[in-house]
């Protein structure tokens, strides 16, 4: 059984259309290659900051490239919130998936428990209108004995070769 789920209580809306316009689908294999933020980039940002007005017409930085970094900026800022919510959505539609297959599955071999039960004390005939409920329900069971069967297996000629390769001690 899924332990403890709760109810999703986040956002469920999100309207992105002040960033749509700086959104950009890129072609395959376009981020190869890209640079992305490196160590340290916190420090430089900070930085940047102290310096750029003060100093950045001195070291050649026009006024377009400090317009540029801070639009990069605030650009990354909307986008990061904006993904930090979907990420969010992401997992609870993942975990929503999980738990609702794991509910049907349940369901499943519920019935499939039904169909076994009536068919022993009433009618056998019942089984064949289920059959595949049926089987469907008893793979898992089966996988499970198919591999504590190999595992045993394993084991045993695990232990044969040991006990194969342990030298014998001389009796006295």
């Amino acid at each position: 059984m899924a332990k403890a789920a709760q109810p999703y209580v986040g956002p469920v809306t999100l309207d992105i259309t002040s960033i749509g316009p700086r959104l950009k689908d890129l072609p395959p294999g376009a981020l190869r290659g890209m640079r992305r933020a490196q160590p340290g980039l916190a420090e430089v940002l900070v930085e940047l900051a102290t310096n750029m007005s003060s100093l950045g017409a001195a070291a050649g930085i026009g006024p377009e490239l400090q317009n540029e970094l801070e639009q990069c900026n605030q650009t990354l800022e909307d986008i990061q919130a904006v993904k930090a919510v979907v990420d969010k959505w992401t997992e609870v539609l993942d975990e929503s998936l999980a738990f609702y297959e794991h509910e049907r599955e349940g369901t499943i071999g519920q019935i499939a428990d039904a169909v076994k039960s009536s068919a022993r004390r009433k009618d056998e005939s019942l089984l064949a209108p289920f059959a595949k409920t049926v089987a469907y329900n008893a793979q898992v069971g089966l996988r499970a004995v198919k591999t504590r069967r190999r595992n045993a297996e394993a084991a045993a000629e695990a232990e044969d070769q040991a006990s194969e390769t342990k030298p014998t001690s001389p009796q006295a």
